[in-house]
């Protein structure tokens, strides 16, 4: 792509890097790579904040000092595994792996860890998210007078 020269004589070397900067930073786009489901990083941790996470630093700081495991654990869980198929198809030691390797970070539960774990299996909060959107929606609903 060729470099642009804006009215003013500024020139942008690769515009499309801009661009695509600007979308991840102001929009809600996931730009990260799909062809890496192991890996896990600062940027999910920041996507995941973007979608309401609220992160601390402090936490995203605790969560990736145990990247590792994490990633380790990532990859013994295929990218299509759900928790909405046979209990005996869920990957559930794998699962608690994964989950320990979240716990006792101060103030991470696992709202904040599913948000930050989506992107790379997103079909093992299938369950929780329809049950989570029910109650969010009953609860907002106005009350019955009798």
């Amino acid at each position: 792509m060729r470099p642009v020269v804006l009215r003013n004589g500024a020139g942008i070397e690769d515009p499309l890097r801009v661009v695509l900067g600007l979308l991840q930073a102001y929009g809600r786009f996931d730009l990260s790579d799909p062809a890496r489901p192991a890996s896990f990083g600062e940027p999910d941790l920041r996507l995941a904040n973007r979608g309401g996470a609220r992160i601390s630093a402090a936490q995203i700081a605790a969560i990736l000092e145990r990247r590792p495991a994490i990633e380790r654990t990532l990859r013994t869980i295929p990218p299509g595994a759900s928790l909405a198929g046979a209990a005996t198809s869920v990957p559930w030691p794998p699962l608690r792996q994964l989950f320990d390797a979240f716990a006792d970070i101060r103030g991470v539960g696992f709202a904040k860890m599913t948000k930050a774990l989506h992107p790379k299996r997103p079909a093992l909060d299938s369950i929780v998210q329809p049950a989570s959107a029910a109650r969010t929606a009953a609860a907002r609903a106005p009350p019955v007078l009798r």
